[in-house]
Parts: structure tokens; sequence; C-alpha cells
């Protein structure tokens, strides 16, 4: 496999690894710093930023979304910025600010009769 030079030569996958593998000597990286350390990173640092797993499939073209799952990390702060998301998404439906009818939260009854205010019955 080879990738694009300056030229009209190819840039060959085992050239790019032996530059690797100089550079990674010369800064003293550990041998298991290979070049996919690099995406690794990105794709963790993706998945620390809020992007979802099926963001993150897309740009690594992975096979599935399992393995994208592995650089999502469902910290304290990740799960309160979702709900953040959540209650900015869902505050202009509830002071009224929207037309979208595409936009109602999944809390509020679809059923016109419904009062909001009256208590859940199970035989509904």
């Amino acid at each position: 496999m080879g990738f694009p030079g300056d030229s009209d030569n190819p840039f060959l996958a085992t050239s790019l690894n032996h530059q690797h593998s100089k550079v990674r000597e010369k800064l003293g990286l550990p041998k298991d710093f290979v070049l996919n350390s690099f995406g690794h990173s990105m794709f963790t640092r993706l998945g620390e930023a809020g992007v979802d797993a099926f963001i993150i499939m897309r740009i690594a073209e992975h096979s599935s979304i399992s393995v994208s799952q592995r650089y999502m990390r469902s910290s304290a702060e990740a799960i309160e910025r979702a709900f953040e998301r959540l209650e900015s998404f869902n505050n202009p439906i509830v002071h009224g600010e929207t037309d979208d009818v595409h936009s109602i939260p999944a809390t509020i009854s679809a059923t016109p009769e419904k009062s909001l205010t009256e208590p859940f019955n199970k035989s509904d």
C-alpha cells in the first residue's frame, strides 16, 4: 500500500512506519506508541468532547458501533452535560417558543383530553 508523496513516487507504508520508529525513539516514546495511537487518541478525545459513537464510527470507518463505543466514557460531567443539553432543548418548548410539533418531548402526552396535571393512572 502506498501513500502519495510530494513527487510521482508513492510513499510506502513501510517508509512511514520506519520514519515513525525513528521519531518515537528520538522522543523517548514507548514501543507500544504506534501510528494507530494517534487515531485512538483522537477518537478518545472526540468521545470526551461528547461526540456520539455513531459519528466516531463514521469518521473512523469502523465496521460496527461496538468498536466505536470503546471510545465513549460516561463520566459524571458527560452525564451532566447530557441533561443540560436536554434541558436547553426542552426549554423553548416548555415556554411555548416553538410551533414545531416534532420537538415535543416524550414526557408530554400526545392525547389532548389528558391534562399534564392529572395524576398517572395505570388503567390508562
